[in-house]
């Protein structure tokens, strides 16, 4: 999925025909209404590389739900839902994946395996990160985020479950791999190589902070993010304990906002009161826009 970034595009296709099992066919699926990136594809010599657009911005909820369904339609087995910017960043990172499949007992409910994974308490409404001691073997998680390499079987698609392309932005993974586990089939990722993941990125031994401050130029995603994990747990998990708990946590972080200064602080609460309206109410889709609207997020 791509949108007005030629050159990390074309880098991100070589790293990923770089692999030690390469895809045996990658789609781009631009949402810049000006087709930016069909001429990446029009430059690339490969066969196995294709192009389709969307013909507007539909945000990587969207991108993702018009890839996913082409690729399956054409009758792919596994399809690898990734950004523009988020190769692998191991050489053998695919084929870590493709392991997973051998080392599980129930290979025929497997709906998505991932790099990277989290497990998810709705009455919390918040990720849960799984402790560093914990990771070994085959781990059952409850979401793969959109960077952490999800690959998805096509059993899921043939039960009807696609990201949902209203979210836009935020959360449509999370959305999507809640979708997968009601359905009744499994997430799961390799114990080692989420530690791997983690100590490439020197996260070993990280603690989440209550609050950490964003770039002022991206607190637009804190809409997004808070409109739609509302609307999950309204209408997809219906728990209320969340949402009651998740208004708790926006009132908190709309005040903790000002320490970084009124201009901080005020549009930090703008966005934040928006979001919860938004979601509380359901109006979704690409409603806002980022100050740097050359920003693919």
């Amino acid at each position: 999925m791509t949108y007005k970034r030629e050159e990390i595009l074309q880098k991100t296709i070589e790293k990923l025909l770089a692999q030690s099992f390469p895809p045996s066919k990658i789609l781009i699926v631009d949402n810049d209404p000006d087709c930016s990136a069909k001429l990446v594809w029009q430059q690339l010599t490969h066969p196995q590389i294709a192009y389709h657009s969307v013909g507007y911005n539909s945000g990587p909820a969207g991108a993702a739900f018009h890839g996913l369904n082409i690729l399956f339609k054409e009758g792919w087995e596994w399809v690898l839902w990734m950004d523009d910017d988020d190769p692998p960043v191991f050489k053998d990172s695919m084929e870590g994946l493709f392991n997973i499949p051998r080392q599980y007992s129930e290979p025929t409910k497997i709906g998505m395996l991932g790099a990277v994974g989290v497990l998810f308490d709705a009455a919390q409404a918040k990720t849960i990160r799984l402790a560093d001691d914990q990771l070994q073997g085959i781990i059952e998680v409850d979401n793969i985020a959109g960077s952490q390499l999800p690959l998805i079987h096509r059993r899921v698609w043939e039960a009807g479950i696609l990201p949902s392309p209203e979210l836009f932005f935020g959360f449509e993974e999370l959305d999507f791999s809640l979708a997968i586990k009601r359905a009744g089939f499994n997430i799961l990722v390799s114990g080692e190589n989420l530690h791997r993941h983690r100590e490439y990125a020197n996260r070993l031994n990280f603690s989440r902070g209550l609050y950490a401050k964003k770039d002022i130029q991206k607190l637009w995603r804190e809409y997004y993010t808070l409109r739609n994990l509302i609307h999950i747990l309204i209408k997809k998990e219906k728990n209320w304990l969340g949402v009651f708990r998740l208004w708790f946590k926006g009132i908190f972080k709309s005040i903790y906002g000002f320490r970084y200064g009124f201009a901080y602080g005020w549009r930090n609460l703008q966005y934040l009161h928006l979001g919860f309206w938004h979601g509380f109410t359901g109006k979704l889709g690409n409603t806002i826009m980022p100050p740097n609207s050359n920003s693919k997020k």
